[in-house]
């Protein structure tokens, strides 16, 4: 029996005084009031301090390539999916930021296939990658 499926990483960073994130994408998910997707709007790329963000986001469209710098590091997240979820909770000492093959709750949309899932017959396989290269200042 075919099956839906989704792939993802779910890394978290800590949070430093002059943590950055820059990324491009060219649309986010504004959630309802369950904190679920609800509504894709156009979004222009990130390029800002983390504490200046609020986001508990998935974010389409994105360029495969998100870059977190801060006064300890230098890294760079590579993957071979589309989109993004981007985390950053004011109250927290991390931020997180996962590429994913899905918009979150992709099960229960109209569509599955079109937020992302992928459907898998017996046998089939799906694959995604995900590279960290970080320098330590």
């Amino acid at each position: 029996v075919a099956q839906p499926i989704g792939l993802g990483w779910h890394p978290y960073f800590p949070k430093r005084a002059r943590s950055h994130l820059r990324m491009a994408v060219n649309a986010r998910w504004d959630p309802d009031a369950m904190q679920l997707p609800a509504r894709r709007v156009a979004q222009q790329g990130i390029d800002d301090a983390v504490d200046a963000l609020r986001l508990d986001h998935c974010f389409d469209g994105w360029s495969g390539e998100a870059c977190l710098d801060d006064e300890v590091l230098s890294l760079r997240l590579r993957s071979n999916l589309t989109r993004l979820v981007v985390y950053t909770p004011p109250d927290k000492a991390y931020y997180c930021v996962e590429p994913v093959s899905h918009v979150s709750d992709a099960i229960h949309a109209p569509d599955p296939v079109a937020a992302g899932l992928c459907v898998l017959s017996p046998g089939e396989r799906c694959e995604a990658s995900m590279t960290l290269d970080i320098a330590v200042r």
